[in-house]
């Protein structure tokens, strides 16, 4: 007998004694393990490509968000979307991926590309409220552009005038990507500076804030520019709070009011986080009722020295409790509000990111939205917001990407109501939106009330009335 055939014999011989046996013969293969995905199989499969995929791992991006797995899929198929995320969730990314992938895939459709690239005339035009959100957005867009061989300018006020900006557009040949405020858009787009013809994208970003600020006129004039055409760009939308404001502009269009026609019908993408206060922040009231609340601001910095961002209500309140930290060499501080300029807002929130000691940003509501500050370890608000919303774009500042954080508000008797009702749905896990700083909403009769006689009823008893504590009787032993 052949010497390899006696060998297969002996082996089979052995493997059927085994099974007889009750034991696994040694040859058996184990079963395989299921293998986790990778973070660059888990972005490949959104199908953004390589150079993107290769772009968000050297930002050091380990995995997509659920809002980005939500929105980028639909951008990429040429869907109008209404894309509703929380603050933090990555929504810069989520439209920008899709818009350059988009960009990079219209190239392969073509024989040469002066068919597609033409001077001054942007393939995807991104819309934002404020130059600083502007300046965030197109640093983003380059670093993804690197990697995509794309080109990205900018169009907002600030550092560059209009004439500057005139000449960085015709002197820089064609570009991609036009990242632009609404007014400096409209000027360069009245002088000819900027054309719609190629534009295959429109992204209008914190489209919210967009509308509460009146720029209705010049969001009218581009989407009628680019959607009532032979070939409609598609129209992307973005906000962090989906507003009753938003759905009423947005809904259908019999039933929209006749100044919010021109806004074409949408698919809305809610994320499950949507006004809901984030389970990685910590909220804390201090009551300061009676109290001097500077004194209560400066208790609350020195229990805990972090980079913070301190919000009030007014310029007036900023420039009091900058005052009156500086005075104290409580920490190093620097503002934020309308009553700067933008070159001194500029280098404010400049100095601020890049302070690598506990400082503070003392701000109003300009700072609430769209920014990307990293490292806010703490939000204090030194005035209480005044509406639910303004809430959540607050301590959206902080905890974000992942990390943890912690905001502190000082609450005065008028602030009692509304400060209650925040932090009872936040320790529900429960959207604030709808909230009202009306104590009659809460009563009986009243569109908030709950009935205190079930157990989620008295789950959301009104924190702001405090319960005497039962006094502790001794057994006589």
């Amino acid at each position: 007998m052949h010497p390899i055939s006696a060998a297969a014999m002996i082996l089979c011989l052995r493997g059927a004694r085994a099974l007889r046996a009750g034991v696994r013969p040694a040859l058996q293969r184990a079963p395989r393990r299921r293998v986790a995905l990778t973070a660059t199989q888990d972005w490949e499969k959104l199908g953004i490509g390589d150079k993107l995929v290769e772009a968000v791992g050297a930002m050091g991006l380990s995995a997509p968000t659920d809002a980005q797995r939500d929105a980028i899929p639909g951008v990429l198929n040429g869907e109008d979307l209404l894309f509703a995320a929380e603050t933090g969730s990555g929504k810069t990314l989520a439209y920008l991926l899709p818009t350059i992938a988009r960009l990079k895939a219209e190239e392969f459709n073509v024989d040469k590309l002066d068919e597609l690239r033409r001077p001054n005339r942007p393939r995807a035009l991104v819309l934002v409220p404020t130059r600083e959100l502007a300046a965030q957005v197109q640093a983003v867009a380059k670093e993804l552009s690197h990697h995509a061989k794309l080109s990205v300018r900018g169009a907002f006020g600030g550092s560059d005038g209009v004439g500057k900006q005139r000449n960085t557009l015709k002197k820089g040949g064609a570009y991609d990507l036009l990242i632009a405020t609404p007014g400096r858009f409209e000027k360069l787009w009245d002088l000819g500076d900027v054309h719609l013809s190629k534009c295959s994208v429109v992204v209008v970003d914190e489209v919210d804030t967009m509308l509460s600020q009146g720029f209705g006129a010049e969001l009218e004039k581009v989407l009628k520019a680019t959607t009532e055409r032979e070939k409609p760009a598609t129209v992307v939308t973005t906000t962090a709070t989906l507003t009753k404001a938003v759905r009423r502009a947005f809904g259908d269009l019999s039933e929209r009011d006749e100044r919010w026609r021109f806004l074409p019908e949408l698919r809305t993408v809610e994320t499950r986080g949507l006004h809901k206060a984030t389970d990685r922040c910590r909220l804390e009231l201090v009551d300061v009722v009676g109290k001097d609340k500077l004194e209560e601001l400066l208790v609350v910095l020195k229990r805990a020295p972090e980079k913070c961002l301190i919000f009030c209500n007014t310029v007036n309140s900023c420039r009091a409790a900058e005052h009156f930290l500086s005075e104290r060499n409580a920490c190093e501080t620097f503002s934020y509000h309308g009553e700067l300029n933008s070159r001194e807002r500029e280098a404010s929130l400049k100095a601020f990111r890049d302070d690598d000691r506990d400082g503070a940003l003392v701000c109003t509501d300009l700072a609430a939205r769209g920014l990307d500050i990293p490292d806010v370890d703490h939000v204090v608000m030194f005035d209480f917001p005044r509406n639910p919303v303004d809430y959540l774009h607050r301590a959206g500042r902080t905890a974000r990407a992942g990390k943890s954080g912690k905001v502190t508000a000082l609450v005065a008797k008028a602030d009692r109501v509304l400060a209650s009702a925040i932090q009872r749905a936040v320790l529900n896990g429960e959207p604030v939106d709808a909230l009202s700083a009306d104590k009659k909403a809460y009563l009986k009769g009243g569109a908030l009330h709950v009935p205190s006689k079930s157990a989620k009823g008295r789950a959301r008893r009104d924190l702001s009335r405090a319960r005497k504590p039962k006094p502790k009787t001794r057994r006589s032993r």
